[in-house]
């Protein structure tokens, strides 16, 4: 009978490697990219939508602050004379800037007061403004759409405050501050839209004072229904975009990045893959080469040690199987399986590493604090932003209790909270806290608390987002001054008014 021919050991060695090694190993490699691809661009576009809702967050807070300076205005309207009101209004119009203009109009749309003074307009009707009418049906604070100031020619809205006998306190509110908001020194850049998708902001601000429109555009068109991300091709350079809304307005808010910049890095480590791979295959098959002219039948108790120890869950016994020689293919299909699954867990564990790391790197670079502490109120982690905030080194910081940067009251208050949240495992939101930093100095801060569980469902600590409001407790703190002082100037007016009237009766 004839035998078959021995083939030479080359040309095994290379079907070997081909059939159950290399081919596997490519497929696997390809599948990784894919799925690292996938990853990455859903890791991009979160990160895009939590840029355009900071960037939304921010547009609301300044209409939010706009806003509360015109009720300090209003409730100073609802008792004071207009001759009262005029030198607070003109105070408050020039110390905070929000508004170009400052109007008092009576029931019937009648301006009687206004800051900065204009004869032009004293005694206008302006009954048949929009927002006039808007905010008597509604009797609530309204803000009109987006409208070219005559004054500065920049995008402007109208905030009106009803008060209780029919008027209204009118502030023409500046929008350009919103170009302040949306600056930004690197190849990200946002923009932002009313809903008919007029820019009123825009890294080209000539476009804004043209009052170009965008409404076209897939993002803002998706972004009147709904926050998104998604690629956009219609322009010159590809971006990923990102869009939401303004709470307070609807206006449109979209972040973009150039595609070619949010995949660099990703295209830089395909890229180093794909060159390492081959130089990988060819040291693997020099080395199989060697192990086979060296050994031709594998000592099968050593195979057996080895499957026992990967059996028992020890990986770090994986040399024995690497190093036990073998020339059938059973036993090299063990053996690329053990390999295949030993790379695998090492790769997850690295691709867990780095997914920490950036969304470390997130943490860093938000603006609240954010912080961890263990069930006893021990930090044990916190971002800068919250280190800034109470102001310690971040070496002393680390593992003190709140009961050293609190007053007693509130320390109470944090330690009834964390109770209260560990009992009912809710989150606890919008929390006012008074922080004592190291230089004895005290900071307000507006925090949530949530419980943080470990893998098996125990409570273990606590985190939460803490913002600083202090200067917005200070301006509040300044407002409640005046109108104090203002009621004080007023009693005094009335009192003296009242002597006056006497000394006319008693001459009399």
């Amino acid at each position: 009978m004839h035998q078959p021919r021995p083939r030479p050991l080359n040309r095994m060695l290379l079907q070997l490697l081909l059939r159950r090694l290399f081919l596997p190993s490519l497929i696997l490699t390809l599948g990784v990219i894919v799925l690292t691809g996938f990853l990455w661009g859903k890791l991009l576009g979160d990160r895009q939508l939590l840029l355009a809702r900071s960037i939304a967050r921010a547009v609301d807070d300044y209409l939010e602050h706009a806003t509360r300076v015109l009720g300090a205005v209003a409730q100073i309207a609802e008792m004071a004379t207009p001759r009262e009101l005029s030198p607070y209004m003109y105070a408050t119009w020039q110390t905070y800037g929000y508004f170009d203009t400052l109007y008092h109009l009576n029931e019937e749309g009648i301006v009687i007061t206004m800051a900065p003074p204009s004869p032009r307009y004293q005694g206008l009707d302006m009954s048949n403004q929009p927002y006039f009418q808007q905010a008597k049906v509604q009797g609530e604070v309204t803000i009109s759409p987006p409208f070219a100031s005559l004054r500065t020619g920049q995008p402007a809205v109208y905030v009106a405050w009803p008060l209780a006998n029919g008027g209204l306190v009118v502030g023409e509110l500046n929008l350009s501050a919103l170009q302040e908001i949306i600056a930004t020194s690197g190849e990200e850049q946002y923009f932002i839209t009313d809903r008919a998708g007029n820019l009123l902001a825009h890294p080209q601000s000539n476009l804004v004072a043209q009052r170009a429109n965008v409404g076209h555009l897939e993002i803002v068109q998706r972004g009147l229904t709904t926050e998104a991300t998604l690629p956009c091709f219609t322009r010159e350079n590809p971006t990923l975009s990102s869009v939401t809304q303004v709470k307070k307005t609807d206006w449109i808010v979209v972040a973009e990045i150039p595609l070619l910049t949010a995949y660099r890095s990703y295209s830089w480590l395909v890229g180093i893959a794909l060159l390492l791979e081959p130089l990988i295959w060819l040291t693997l098959t020099l080395s199989f080469r060697h192990q086979l002219r060296r050994r031709v039948v594998a000592p099968l108790h050593q195979l057996s040690q080895g499957i026992s120890a990967l059996a028992a869950g020890n990986f770090d016994q994986g040399q024995i199987l690497t190093d036990s020689p073998a020339a059938f293919t059973e036993i090299n299909t063990l053996k690329d399986n053990f390999q295949r699954m030993s790379h695998a867990i090492q790769a997850r564990q690295a691709a867990l590493q780095a997914s920490e790391e950036k969304y470390r790197t997130i943490l860093e670079n938000i603006q609240d604090g954010y912080y961890e502490v263990d069930l006893a109120g021990n930090f044990t982690f916190f971002n800068q932003a919250m280190r800034r905030i109470i102001g310690y080194p971040e070496d002393e910081l680390m593992g003190m209790n709140n009961r050293q940067y609190m007053d007693a009251e509130t320390a109470r208050q944090v330690y009834q909270t964390f109770n209260t949240v560990y009992r009912t495992g809710k989150p606890a939101r919008a929390l006012g806290w008074e922080l004592i930093r190291k230089d004895g100095s005290r900071r307000f801060v507006e925090t949530s608390v949530s419980l943080i569980r470990d893998s098996t469902g125990e409570p273990v600590g606590f985190r939460g987002i803490a913002r600083d409001i202090t200067s917005r407790k200070q301006r509040e703190e300044e407002i409640r001054q005046r109108t104090a002082q203002l009621e004080a100037l007023r009693q005094v007016g009335l009192e003296l008014t009242a002597q006056l009237d006497v000394n006319v009766l008693l001459h009399s």
